[in-house]
């Protein structure tokens, strides 16, 4: 049997992914962002839990943080003054985050 979500619930994500507070917001921060870093390329979606719409950034950095740091106060603004159910999570690629944990294996290894 496949899974088919409640109509209600198809209805009520419909309406915040096209709610043009949220369109605004997205536009906002994706061009904070893409201003530093070109390359970003962004996702937008339902959170998994439906909780509200997410962002996902993947970039080119070592350090998620740094990223973060352009939009974190403007994003928390938006979530508690406006209400928005937003959020934006920063990710490194794949490519990258191999790297990281073939890295982490051998300096455990070269430790042993």
């Amino acid at each position: 049997m496949t899974y088919q979500p409640h109509p209600a619930k198809l209805e009520y994500e419909r309406k915040l992914l096209s709610d043009p507070r949220i369109q605004e917001a997205i536009e906002e921060l994706t061009g904070v962002i893409r201003d530093r870093y070109p390359g970003a390329t962004f996702e937008v979606g339902m959170a998994m839990d439906s909780s509200g719409v997410q962002v996902l950034v993947t970039v080119d950095v070592e350090d998620t943080d740094e990223v973060e740091v352009l939009f974190r106060s403007q994003l928390l603004d938006m979530q508690s003054r406006e209400g928005l159910l937003l959020d934006v999570i920063t990710v490194p690629p794949i490519e990258r985050t191999r790297e990281m944990l073939q890295q982490r294996r051998e300096a455990a290894a070269a430790r042993s």
